[in-house]
């Protein structure tokens, strides 16, 4: 590679590196402002959640999820006679564990910058013998990896990973009805000899 080739290269990677950080100043960030660290959102288990909500207000559609003891997880709206009980399963630890890629502790934009003045989804959980936790749900990163939320509408925003929310928010357009069974094929028996009629001469 010669030498013309290897500025130019040079020239478009600092170029896209600036447009990324230009991108996410407007969105109020700023190296006083940032937390990196990722940040543990609360302390639970997920055997203490006993509801499950997630609901996309611009299409008023939304999923409920309550557990019942020893009949499990019921699927109450869209009711469902079966409930995939893995797939909510994993949901949930997803959701109880989930970590902050980054928190924007200041900021002077307006909630629209980032999509929460109308948020996309909310996601409520509801741990056994504790407040109702609401997750609001904005807009995704420039980079497309994590989406803008805030806990109550509070203060501050925070960057979650779109892998620890897509499942949970992939509920509204495949609600979780369990698995068809996979038929067992039957075996075809071959006859015998013994039970083959010996043609006569």
């Amino acid at each position: 590679m010669n030498r013309r080739n290897l500025l130019v290269l040079l020239v478009i990677l600092i170029a896209l590196g600036s447009y990324v950080y230009l991108a996410e100043i407007r969105r109020g960030q700023s190296p006083a402002t940032e937390t990196s660290t990722a940040q543990q959102l609360w302390t639970m288990a997920a055997e203490d959640v006993v509801r499950l909500e997630v609901e996309q207000p611009v299409k008023a559609s939304a999923v409920r999820l309550t557990y019942y003891g020893e009949i499990g997880w019921q699927c109450l709206e869209p009711s469902l006679e079966a409930t995939d009980q893995e797939r909510v399963k994993q949901i949930i630890s997803q959701l109880v564990s989930i970590r902050a890629n980054r928190v924007l502790s200041e900021t002077n934009e307006p909630l629209s910058v980032f999509g929460l003045a109308a948020p996309g989804y909310i996601i409520r959980i509801l741990p056994q013998g504790k407040d109702e936790i609401v997750l609001r749900i904005g807009d995704k990163n420039p980079q497309g990896t994590a989406y803008y939320a805030q806990i109550g509408g509070q203060q501050p925003i925070y960057l979650l990973p779109t892998y620890a929310l897509d499942q949970a928010i992939g509920l509204l357009t495949s609600p979780p009805v369990p698995p068809t069974p996979t038929p067992t094929a039957t075996p075809v028996s071959t006859p015998s000899p013994e039970t083959t009629g010996t043609p006569t001469s």
